[in-house]
């Protein structure tokens, strides 16, 4: 009755992670280093530059920037993706800005097979509402407008901010900021992809995988807390008792699993 009672708690506290949005403000950014998040990816197909944090102190606000002014390098192409969020009905919205436009930078795009590498992976561009700025100044903030994402409804999907330039001649910088989606969890898919297995479920110290994996554990608000790589076991005797997910790579692909600490 107990293990009934627990698995009716779970899978109502997984339903219920639909109703909350994610969101990230760019915060936690340092200023003029590479943008470190949780779970995102930040990383240039072309040429050596990324998105950096910046804080501008007179709105105390940080976002994140790229630009190729005095890059010395002829292409410039960096994705910053986001986590894998789970949508339903969700709609994408973001704030951007351009400065000393000399050509249109950005686009955003959306991904359902992407594995952690940028070139390899299925893109399709989203359509918002772009930035505009004087080639000798900022331009304003300029919200996206609502993105509907419901053509993704149930699938884990991954969001990329994309800059696009190259030193001399396309050197825009570009400008992101308050990028959330509506009813996302991150991490989590009840869809298992490549068909492993976890076990004991649930447990006190370890959950064992039935093939070597990259394992992340999410909290069932969304928050990483453990991360391994390669590995068949996960120690998760340091974690509270309580629901989680486990995001399980394989060579095969992606799934993640519910599992309880006991």
């Amino acid at each position: 009755m107990k293990k009934i009672l627990l698995l009716v708690v779970a899978f109502t506290m997984s339903i219920s992670l639909f109703a909350q949005d994610f969101t990230e403000d760019f915060s936690s950014v340092t200023a003029d280093e590479n943008v470190t998040l949780d779970g995102w990816n930040n990383v240039a197909l072309e040429g050596t530059r990324v998105f950096i944090g910046k804080y501008y102190a007179a709105d105390d606000n940080s976002y994140a920037q790229m630009s190729a002014y005095n890059a010395g390098e002829a292409s410039e192409v960096v994705y910053m993706v986001t986590p894998g969020l789970n949508v339903n009905s969700s709609v994408l919205t973001f704030d951007s800005k351009l400065a000393y436009m000399v050509h249109d930078p950005a686009s955003v795009k959306i991904s359902t097979n992407y594995s952690g590498n940028a070139s390899t992976a299925t893109w399709t561009d989203l359509t918002y509402t772009h930035a505009t700025a004087p080639e000798d100044g900022y331009g304003d903030w300029v919200a996206s407008g609502n993105i509907d994402l419901s053509a993704y409804n149930g699938q884990t999907v991954y969001i990329a901010f994309v800059y696009e330039g190259g030193d001399p001649g396309e050197t825009t910088t570009l400008q992101i900021d308050n990028v959330t989606v509506t009813n996302a969890a991150v991490g989590i898919n009840e869809t298992a992809a490549n068909n492993v297995s976890i076990y004991p479920n649930p447990t006190t110290n370890f959950i064992n995988i039935s093939e070597n994996a990259d394992v992340v554990v999410y909290t069932i608000s969304g928050q990483q807390v453990l991360s391994v790589n390669n590995t068949k076991s996960v120690n998760v005797s340091n974690l509270q008792a309580g629901v989680y997910f486990a995001n399980i790579t394989t060579v095969n692909g992606v799934s993640v699993e519910k599992f309880i600490i006991k």
